[in-house]
């Protein structure tokens, strides 16, 4: 019985232990099961995930599996990388592969680690690496995951570019350049800020407010109401005076725009500054030169208008143009088109219309010409018109000076009514008339062709001694000089031969009158002169000499009116005052009648003349 009942506590303590082992071997078989279905789900996971996996052992660096992902991303196939190292498949280099697993064996991790990847065919490219270990079978891998960062790192090298590209630009440009923060305090500042200012850059990065001290006192309340809408709206050609480290006081032109790291996120504001110190300087030249022009214009003598060609009409006049037309400004202004040549002439008004017309075309037309106009109360007036064009931005205009010349082409009627009636006269003249130059040459004559048959035109442009007698040229030379030279004689009466064309010579009795400028300076001569008739020269011996007891033939009036004082006892003095001539040509008269009586001296030449 014993036995029995061993036997039965045996056997129920070992169907317990078969039920404690049926037990544990489902356990194990739940195990595995729940393993192999993580390890199905691992698998999926890594063989599938979008992120580049790989696994590799610890120690080797073998790759023991890679998720495709990777193998798109290092453009290799899946049995160029299993079993081999990173290195050996070629897409990382040794040192980088050694920098990695010193950073692995430093931290016993490795987080967003950079390491450029070396596809098989394309460009470099940028990963983040972090690896986790893991263990299986009791063994050690390391499971890698890559971020491509290729698109921001060239991002970022590209900006780093336009930042370098930027700031040689900057560093070189000749506009001064700010970057100010929205605290108010610069973040940059270019260069050329030296140059315009004075400041160098640390002295403006230091500088408290900084633009403000610099500012003119008078501009600081108006850049401050502008600068604060910088941030905003940008602005355009501020223009402000600024004051240099030397107090030089200098122009400069602002323009802000704000600074966005996104559409509501505000880096600052911009600002771009230019010495405009120069142009405002010929801004102000240029008006003071239209302050000058228009004074000049307001207060010239001579009308002056200027017109708008498209359509013709009057834009401005001075005082000078309403005194002469007699219309008020706003009369002038309001003129419809055409109506601005009804104050022109009718008879002009054409001519006037063609120029201006011609001058809008661009046309060669006179600067200068002579026009009637009509004023208001319709006087006539004649002016002399000096007319221009030019541009004034895309409009073009032309101006008109106006000078009255109504006197002068009344006095040049006058004076060619003047001219015609003493051309009447000097034609008509029975008397020969010579008008010479300061030169002796002739430059007018009249009744020569009846005197000395020539016509005018043969004789003007001739020297007048030409025609003079070779005996009577001595005497002419040294009557020339009295009169010219030592200026004893402003009118004389003297006898000449003059050769007529046929070649004889004519004895003529010649009255001459020297002419000279305002100066006193000689300007040439008026010569007239008439034949002398052996008839003639009698009658007029006895009418001007009716107390001469005698005429002696061989010697002319004047000789012989001469002799007769000589008779009487007379000095060349006294000669010269009673018969009204000067002293030299009394005494060249004396002379002519010693060497033509073949006296030795005066009462030899009366008792010569006596005896006769």
């Amino acid at each position: 019985m014993e036995d029995e009942a061993k036997t039965k506590k045996q056997l129920i303590e070992e169907l317990g232990a078969l039920r404690q082992a049926v037990a544990t071997l489902q356990g194990f078989k739940d195990e595995v099961k729940q393993t192999r279905a993580d390890l199905e789900k691992f698998t999926n996971t890594f063989l599938q995930n979008s992120i580049p996996m790989f696994i590799t052992t610890l120690k080797e660096g073998i790759f023991v599996d890679v998720n495709d992902a990777f193998l798109k991303l290092v453009e290799l196939k899946r049995d160029e990388v299993l079993g081999r190292t990173a290195t050996e498949a070629g897409f990382i280099k040794e040192e980088q592969r050694t920098l990695f697993h010193n950073e692995l064996g430093k931290h016993g991790r490795v987080e967003n680690f950079e390491i450029e990847i070396r596809p098989k065919s394309i460009g470099d490219r940028f990963g983040l690496f972090n690896i986790v270990m893991m263990s299986f079978n009791n063994e050690s891998y390391l499971l890698t995951t890559i971020q491509d960062i290729t698109s921001r790192k060239l991002a970022e090298y590209q900006l780093k570019e336009l930042e370098r590209k930027f700031q040689t630009i900057a560093d070189f440009t000749y506009d001064w350049e700010n970057w100010i923060g929205v605290d108010g305090n610069p973040i940059w500042i270019s260069p050329s800020v030296e140059r315009i200012s004075g400041y160098s850059v640390s002295e403006c990065m230091t500088m408290p407010e900084f633009p403000l001290p610099m500012i003119y006192p008078e501009d600081r309340g108006k850049f401050l109401a502008k600068i604060q809408y910088v941030q905003e709206w940008p602005l355009n050609d501020m223009e402000f005076r600024i004051i240099k480290k030397d107090g030089t006081i200098i122009w400069i032109s602002v323009s802000a725009n704000p600074v966005l790291i996104e559409a509501s996120i505000s880096a600052g504001h911009r600002s771009s500054i230019r010495d405009i110190t120069h142009r405002k300087r010929m801004e102000e030249a240029l008006r003071e030169s239209e302050e000058n022009y228009s004074q000049l214009f307001n207060n010239s003598f001579d009308a002056i208008a200027v017109f708008g060609n498209t359509p013709p009409q009057i834009r401005f006049v001075n005082s000078a143009f309403i005194r002469l037309f007699g219309y008020t400004s706003e009369e002038i202004f309001t003129f419809p088109e055409d109506d601005i040549f009804l104050l022109v002439f009718p008879d002009d008004r054409e001519m006037v219309k063609n120029y201006l017309r011609a001058r809008h075309r661009q046309e060669s037309v006179p600067g200068q010409y002579e026009s009637r106009i009509i004023t208001k109360n319709g006087e006539i007036r004649w002016v002399e018109v000096s007319a221009a064009s030019f541009y004034k931005g895309d409009e073009y205009f032309s101006q008109a000076i106006y000078h009255d010349i109504t006197d002068r082409k009344r006095a040049e009627e006058v004076l060619v009514k003047s001219e015609e009636k003493y051309r009447l006269i000097t034609e008509n003249i029975t008397d020969c008339i010579t008008l010479i130059d300061d030169h002796g040459i002739i430059q007018y004559v009249t009744n020569s062709l009846d005197t000395l048959g020539y016509k005018p035109e043969e004789v003007i442009g001739i020297p007048g001694l030409s025609f003079t007698h070779s005996d009577d040229v001595e005497r002419m030379g040294r009557f020339y000089r009295e009169g010219v030279v030592d200026q004893v004689w402003r009118k004389s009466d003297f006898e000449l031969r003059l050769r007529h064309k046929d070649g004889h010579y004519v004895p003529m009795d010649v009255s001459a009158r020297i002419l000279g400028d305002s100066q006193g300076l000689f300007t040439g001569g008026v010569f007239w002169a008439r034949p002398i008739t052996q008839h003639g020269k009698i009658e007029d011996d006895l009418l001007r000499i009716p107390q001469l007891p005698f005429v002696d033939r061989r010697l002319t009036l004047r000789e012989n009116e001469v002799l007769k004082w000589i008779m009487q006892g007379k000095s060349t003095w006294d000669i010269s005052k009673i018969i009204n001539l000067s002293e030299g040509t009394v005494k060249f008269h004396v002379e002519k009648v010693l060497k033509k009586l073949s006296a030795v001296n005066r009462a030899h030449a009366v008792s010569i003349a006596m005896q006769k």
